[in-house]
């Protein structure tokens, strides 16, 4: 049995510091042997060096610790192979330490969380805390208590630890380890010793139990270093969202011992049948032969041992009642019925379908989710970018060409285009993944009376979209980004006033399409205080393989990384329209190929890059929408 969890991390550097010295890491094995074996590891270290390299020693303990567990020789419980681990990551600091000429050049504290099947290990040495939330609340995982004492509400503070209790001070270091059961729904939160100064424990549980996990990190580490700006902050949270069976190898399958002979077997044996257990007994007083043979040998474990007698005569099998089957043929005729309405009544539906103009095949990479235009767009939409979204799938498309070509009176005066400057028509598409049965075409006549709306393209999706959106490509012409934020505005007014819901606009940069030729990037977290945000890059990922959470990995790794000075947004991740791509590749628009390139370059993301046609405003309708 293993655990099916949904984790966040997150780390920032004070505005008054220089370099981060801290570091989040986990290993999640892949393969079941493994897994089974050791479970799955988490790791916050609090490093400190001179010259501030205190980075050095975060990324070291956890790579050291990693390897030691994982790769060392098994030999006693999981709380021993962590003590051992610990030990040696201490000696390889120690080694780094004596290779600068300095004993105390580096050390730091580090916390680990190991979960096994149903059990939580946590293992800390130095003053990095470890929590645990669940229906009793929020526990404070030390040695000693759950600090069960402290009044709820209060500020928690950490005992400090002198600098000679931490990895690579000395030969010896002391492992403090706790061992708690752990369910469904549960919250592990490990962090820095800063954070606790900066908020209480209300606080903390309220957080990390409302938010996404990577929310919840991001709000505890952004809070904290407005606290204190000279200090950096991580945090990591896990959940336990539910249970996935992971099969053993036949490997790991001991041998059964050969069953001994009878007469050498106990007195009594215990089996279990269809979920009742049985007592089989060898011995049995005051029966003769003939009765071992008439008497069950099995009896019930209750508190009185009755006897189960064999049954000596065949029992009838009942007949089928006439209700019966007179209720079986009516079903098959109430079947047969249907499925010949539905034949007859369909075939002017199949007719007009084939009259219909040939279909043009949109793949779902073309498809753009969601983006933020500024901060507060993206503080907004976080919650639901981190969650698992329904891919928006399109099968098929029906072409809608429009060239109307509207009066002076029907573009509004504060809309207006002079004569001398051209004006630029936008490709527009619709993508209905409302599920609903919905009239468009009083929209989309609507939207064709605008004098830049060159063509509109409508799309069904074969799956549900909840959320209505409209997006749209950015562009670094003036002239172009003026006219279509008026033509944005008043989408969003026709918008409202069809289908009687409030649609929000977002941006996008960059589409980013995994192949069968994509291996997931090392790469390490380099986060930057850009308070600027409303020139961010935007990007989505699409998985185009059969490998399971291969978006959703990378996603991960590249949320909120720096990039040319700014920051990536990850504003969606899911599963591409087919799961066959033989190569991976990067889509955008011609005047952002140089920025792919080097975003490709910094990231080992593939390099090749695809300029197709791509819609300017997509207009996707959710379930959110209301049926007049």
């Amino acid at each position: 049995m293993i655990f099916s969890i949904e984790f966040g991390k997150h780390s920032a550097v004070g505005v008054e510091k220089r370099q981060d010295e801290n570091a989040v890491g986990y290993y999640l094995p892949s393969e079941p042997k493994v897994l089974n074996e050791r479970g799955q590891l988490f790791m916050v270290a609090d490093g400190v060096g001179e010259a501030n390299d205190g980075d050095v020693v975060s990324n070291l303990a956890i790579e050291t610790m990693i390897r030691n567990y994982y790769e060392s020789h098994w030999s006693g419980s999981h709380e021993q192979m962590l003590e051992q681990s610990l030990k040696k990551t201490n000696q390889t600091i120690r080694e780094a330490n004596i290779n600068k000429g300095n004993e105390t050049y580096y050390f730091c504290s580090l916390c680990c969380a190991l979960i096994y099947e149903n059990t939580l290990f946590v293992a800390i040495v130095g003053d990095c805390p470890a929590f645990l939330l669940s229906s009793r609340g929020l526990q404070y995982l030390t040695s000693t208590s759950t600090r069960q004492d402290e009044q709820p509400g209060t500020q928690l503070v950490v005992p400090a630890e002198p600098a000679a209790q931490r990895l690579g001070f000395h030969d010896s270091v002391t492992v403090h380890i706790i061992q708690r059961q752990i369910q469904i729904k549960d919250v592990i939160f490990l962090s820095t010793s800063n954070i606790l100064e900066a908020l209480t424990e209300d606080e903390i549980a309220d957080l990390i139990s409302t938010s996404e996990p990577m929310q919840a990190c991001e709000n505890l580490v952004s809070q904290t270093v407005q606290y204190d700006p000279s200090e950096d902050a991580a945090a990591i949270v896990i959940r336990i969202k539910g249970i996935k069976r992971v099969p053993a190898e036949e490997s790991d399958i001991s041998p059964q011992p050969a069953a001994p002979d009878r007469e050498q077997e106990p007195q009594e044996r215990q089996i279990v049948i269809k979920g009742v257990r049985y007592r089989e007994a060898w011995e049995k007083e005051g029966l003769s032969d003939r009765d071992r043979e008439s008497v069950d040998k099995f009896e019930l474990d209750r508190e009185l041992y009755r006897r189960v007698h064999k049954r000596a005569t065949q029992q009838e099998k009942p007949k089928l009642p006439l209700s019966k089957i007179l209720a079986t043929a009516l079903a098959i005729i109430i079947v047969l019925a249907a499925i010949y309405a539905i034949y007859t009544y369909s075939a002017r539906f199949i007719t007009q379908l084939k009259q219909q103009r040939p279909a043009q095949t949109i793949t779902a990479d073309s498809i753009s989710r969601a983006a933020q235009a500024d901060s507060l767009m993206i503080s907004t939409e976080k919650d639901t970018l981190m969650g698992e979204p329904t891919p928006p799938v399109v099968q098929s498309v029906e072409s809608v060409p429009i060239t109307t070509e509207p009066s002076e009176a029907q573009v509004e005066p504060d809309q207006a285009i002079t004569s001398d400057t051209p004006t630029p028509t936008f490709r527009v598409v619709i993508v209905d993944g409302s599920g609903k049965n919905i009239q468009l075409k009083p929209f989309i006549d609507d939207i064709s009376k605008n004098a830049s709306t060159g063509s509109i393209t409508r799309l069904k999706s074969i799956y549900r979209i909840q959320q209505s959106k409209i997006l749209w490509r950015k562009s670094d012409d003036v002239h172009k980004l003026d006219i279509i934020t008026a033509v944005l505005l008043q989408h969003q007014n026709l918008f409202s006033k069809q289908f009687n819901t409030k649609v929000a606009t977002y941006p996008l940069d960059f589409t980013l399409v995994l192949g069968a030729d994509f291996k997931m990037p090392a790469l390490r977290d380099q986060y930057g205080d850009i308070s600027d945000s409303s020139n961010d890059y935007y990007i989505e990922i699409l998985n185009g393989t059969r490998t399971s959470g291969l978006a959703r990995k990378l996603s991960n790794l590249l949320h909120n990384q720096k990039f040319d000075e700014k920051r990536l947004q990850v504003v969606d991740y899911r599963n591409a329209d087919q799961q066959n791509y033989p190569n991976s590749f990067i889509k955008c628009e011609a005047d952002k190929n140089e920025i792919a390139a080097n975003l490709a370059r910094s990231f080992n993301l593939p390099s090749t890059i695809v300029n197709r046609q791509l819609f300017d405003i997509k207009i996707i309708i959710g379930t959110d929408v209301k049926v007049k």
